[in-house]
Formats: C-alpha cells, structure tokens, sequence
C-alpha cells in the first residue's frame, strides 16, 4: 500500500470514530418505562405540592413530551393508580400464628407507620379526586377481618372499622411531621406539634398571660418526647377504644 493510500484510510478510520464519537455524545432520549415513570411520578409526590402533580411536571421529569406519557398511562387517575400499587405492594404486616385481633390491629398500625417512614406522601396515595385507591383498600382488609372476627357486623362494623381506618393515618401523619412538603417543618425524628419541632416564640404574643404560662410549662420538655412511645400510645388507645365499643349496646349507634 502506497503512502498515499495510508494517509487517505487512516483520515477515513479518524472520520468515521468522529462520527461515532458525536452520536454519543448526543444520545438518545432515555428509554421510557412504566416503571421509570411511576417512579418519577413518585419522586415528584413526595417534594411538590399535591396541586403541581400533573402528567406534563412528570413527563418534564422523565424528559419526554406529555403525549408519550399518554402511551403508558391514559390519564393522571391512571398514573396514581399505578403509583400506589406500587408504594402499597411494600406494606408488609408481621403478625405472629394465632393472633388476637388486638395484636393484628396493632401490627398493621405498625406497618402501616413504617410505610408513613417510607413514602411520606403516602396520604395522596390513598385517594383523589373521590376516587379510593385499590391498593389502599386491599390494604385496609385486615383491619376490617380482625374487626369482624372480633364480633362486629354490619353498620357497627362499618363504624369501628372507619374510625380505625381514618384516625391511625390521620395521627402518624402528625406524630411523623408529614403533609404539604411547602408546609411543613425541616425533616426531623421528632413529633411535629406546636411544642417540638417549630419556632413558637413569636406564636406566643397571641396568648394571654395565663395561657403563655400553660406553654411555658410544656416547652422545656417537648424536645424530649419519645416520636416512637407517643405512637404506640395512640395506636393502644385507638385499640382500647374498639375493646370499648365492642362491649357497648348496638342500640346506642
């Protein structure tokens, strides 16, 4: 091979690895995924406010266009859905054989408190738009067996089982400091109360005297409050007050 000839393969070899070189830096748009955008979808929940999750934040998020997102997922109800199918299927209970249905409430408000530990956002998990998650509602099946093997039917059931079902969420969203990410205080392993993790100084000037001097009382000792022992006291009273509405007269309802 001539000199000549070397010197026109080697620009042609230098040519084509340019070539090649510049499509890889250029890239292509990541692949998109059902799973890659629940996740998304799942990121955005938990660092926006409710009211800015829309499919066009989730497909700015994935880096595609809102009408590819529409392939996947036919409408916003479609995409949460999908999303809460995939925090509940990490709801995990733990209940020894044979448990009395004291100790499977107490497990699931466990397991549902580790979930909250989890997915902070799990609240706009649960329902939307009047609609009830599927997942949350399978979710929710061993309360309302334990409640039934306890002894309750029909409205009384409905009544225990509601009661249980809105007030152990409603508490850990408090005790854990969830809500609006915009709303609430910097993440913290204390309970969120007025007392623990805010500044209530200047709340104070609200007050009288003698209501300031209520707060006062409680303010050195909040700090100091046990997150996990103030939980567990909720959950047993939510359990204590089913033991009592158990033995009450059905007539009274």
């Amino acid at each position: 091979m001539s000199h000549t000839q070397e010197k026109r393969k080697a620009k042609h070899v230098v040519t084509a690895q340019t070539i090649t070189l510049q499509g890889k830096r250029r890239g292509r748009p990541p692949r998109l995924s059902a799973d890659g955008i629940v996740q998304a979808a799942l990121n955005l929940l938990e660092t926006r406010p409710a009211e800015d999750f829309t499919m066009t934040g989730v497909a700015q998020a994935v880096g595609t266009t809102t009408m590819a997102l529409y392939r996947y997922f036919p409408s916003r109800d479609a995409l949460l859905d999908a999303v809460s199918a995939h925090v509940f299927a990490q709801f995990r209970m733990e209940r020894p054989a044979n448990a009395s249905w004291q100790d499977t409430l107490f497990a699931w408000a466990c397991a549902l408190k580790a979930t909250f530990e989890r997915y902070p956002s799990l609240t706009r998990l649960m329902a939307w738009n009047n609609h009830l998650s599927g997942a949350w509602l399978r979710a929710q099946i061993p309360v309302i067996e334990a409640m039934h093997d306890a002894g309750f039917r029909g409205h009384r059931l409905a009544y225990a089982s509601t009661w249980f079902l809105t007030d152990t969420p409603g508490m850990l969203t408090i005790a854990l400091g969830l809500g609006d990410p915009l709303l609430s205080a910097p993440a913290s392993d204390k309970p969120l109360s007025s007392f623990t993790r805010l500044n209530v100084q200047d709340s104070l000037d609200y007050l009288d005297e003698k209501e300031r001097k209520l707060v006062l009382d409680i303010l050195p000792h909040a700090p100091n409050l046990d997150t996990g022992a103030l939980i567990e006291f909720g959950f047993r009273h939510l359990i204590g007050g089913i033991e009592a509405l158990l033995k009450e007269d059905p007539g009274r309802e």
